[in-house]
């Protein structure tokens, strides 16, 4: 064995005493195939170091030779997955020390690869599978759903085991969904994965949708879906009533018939159809992932027709100069109003007019609306929240 560097003759070691060994040994892995050793020793500066490692609980090898100090670097083709035990032992003129403490160590697995879904596509579904590849030398998985690509609201945040999969379920709708995935051993963790993301969409405008036990038709009208009926929600209270924030969707029907609310909708006061909100495009009385429409979307279904009413109205509804055409799909029946004014709770206007709020207020009692009549024209203006107007409601 070769015999300690530079040995130092004005301050000799006595040789026949037992060499101590290198003590607190760690080991560090730069990637996979360099690792780094390092300890401590009373006689760094005049002693040969030999590192050795076993495979798993094999036979010992030699990884190379030290005499720069207390650190030694190696490469060394190691395989992800796989215990490495190290150890290191000094060697003075003809003595050797016993060996150092033996440290295990391994290779972090690299991250995973995301299989599927693929990014940025559409999921038509409540319920689907991730899917990665698997990482060599993985023990488990971490792995974490959010709908912020900053994941600062996890919806899952687990350690799915050894398995390259995760089926999730109860997704919502109109969402989008960011993933991650990292691999994890007993020696560390990798980096996260890509980050990919999917939509959900399990509804496509013109299809029908279900609601508080009644099925409502849609049309797609430009980038919006609209409801293409009124909304007829709630139980029915006497016109001469007012509506109260009592937990219970309350709803007018015309002349106080509920036959009527069957074929034109419920009527609602304002504060009513926006869930005592005054938030602009609240869902109020609107299904889930629906709201009442914006004032912008209103002024944008009446720029869609070039503010010409008939295009609005179901065939059939009015006549004349007046007469609907539908030409978008969004059948607006003329089914009055329920009137606060002159003699609170009176019904007007059936077969000549119809109102639908939209979500913005003008002030504290007022809030704006589509007025169609007898005629061509489109008409919005700001009334009293306590009238009694239909609702159509925007998807989100």
């Amino acid at each position: 064995m070769t015999t300690c560097k530079d040995y130092d003759y004005d301050n000799p070691v006595d040789t026949s005493t037992i060499l101590p060994a290198a003590t607190r040994l760690t080991v560090s892995f730069s990637d996979d195939t360099l690792v780094t050793l390092s300890w401590q020793h009373s006689m760094i500066s005049q002693c040969l170091f030999v590192a050795e490692l076993s495979r798993d609980t094999g036979s010992w090898i030699e990884l190379g030779q030290s005499d720069r100090g207390n650190f030694f670097q190696a490469t060394y083709d190691f395989v992800r997955g796989v215990s490495y035990r190290f150890r290191i032992r000094a060697y003075f003129d003809v003595n050797e020390s016993e060996y150092s403490n033996v440290v295990e160590a391994g290779i972090r697995p690299d991250p995973p690869v995301l299989v599927t879904p693929a990014d940025n596509t559409t999921e038509k579904t409540a319920q689907l599978t991730l899917a990665w590849n698997t990482s060599e030398g993985a023990e488990s998985y971490l792995l974490q759903v959010s709908e912020s690509n900053t994941y600062e609201d996890l919806k899952i945040n687990q350690n799915v085991g050894n398995i390259s999969s995760k089926e999730l379920a109860g997704l919502r709708d109109s969402t989008t969904y960011f993933w991650r995935v990292k691999a994890t051993n007993k020696y560390g963790a990798s980096s996260w994965s890509s980050t990919w993301n999917f939509n959900t969409s399990f509804f496509i405008c013109g299809e029908p949708i279900s609601y508080a036990g009644k099925t409502y038709n849609t049309v797609q009208i430009g980038n919006l879906c609209w409801l293409s009926e009124n909304l007829d929600v709630g139980t029915m209270i006497e016109g001469r009533q007012q509506s109260s924030n009592n937990g219970i969707i309350e709803k007018y029907c015309y002349d106080n018939e509920l036959a009527n609310c069957e074929t034109y909708g419920g009527l609602y006061q304002w504060n009513e159809a926006m869930g005592y909100s005054t938030i602009p495009g609240i869902q109020g009385i609107c299904p889930e992932d629906w709201h009442i429409p914006t004032n912008t979307e209103s002024q944008i279904l009446i720029a869609t027709v070039n503010n010409n009413g008939n295009a609005l109205k179901a065939v059939g509804q009015g006549s004349r100069v007046g007469a609907g055409t539908n030409t978008i799909g969004f059948s607006a029946l003329l089914g009055g109003f329920r009137n606060n004014n002159g003699v609170p709770g009176c019904f007007l206007y059936l077969h000549s007019r119809t109102y639908f709020w939209d979500s913005m207020e003008s002030d504290d009692y007022n809030a704006y609306n589509i007025r169609l009549k007898n005629d061509n024209m489109i008409y919005t203006n700001a009334v009293e929240k306590v009238d009694g107007f239909s609702v159509r409601c925007v998807k989100d």
